[in-house]
């Protein structure tokens, strides 16, 4: 991924204004290696480097979703998928947290349980016990 690093206006991209910090090119285009050693080196008309590449890790919160929508990438699902993950692993977390506290309450009511029995069988227990 590449970033302007001087405001210029592309002579190959209908004079297309770029601005520090956009991504370049700015939309979904081949771009050959000559034109990008070009622009950022100081081998350009204006004689400074123009861009620059980044890794995506580097990148600001906002050049990062300006990659995706110009690249229209699967990553917005990817990041989607990924985030829901998390929030599963969570609810599993807080789920396995709701066992081990169900598992101890049953234990001080004395109830006697296998290893292998499950969350709502426990729960079914322990509720049955509390309603007599």
């Amino acid at each position: 991924m590449y970033i302007v690093i001087e405001d210029f206006n592309d002579l190959e991209d209908n004079k297309y204004k770029y601005k520090k910090d956009d991504l370049y090119p700015n939309k979904k285009v081949e771009i050959n290696n000559e034109r990008i050693e070009a622009l950022s080196s100081e081998n350009n008309l204006l004689k400074k480097p123009l861009i620059k590449k980044i890794e995506l890790n580097d990148a600001s919160l906002e050049q990062i979703i300006a990659f995706i929508k110009r690249e229209e990438l699967e990553l917005k699902e990817q990041i989607i998928n990924l985030i829901n993950n998390i929030n599963k692993q969570e609810e599993n977390i807080e789920d396995e947290k709701e066992f081990q506290n169900l598992k101890k309450k049953a234990k001080k009511m004395k109830l006697i349980f296998s290893d292998d029995i499950n969350f709502e069988e426990l729960k079914a227990i322990v509720e049955e016990k509390e309603n007599k």
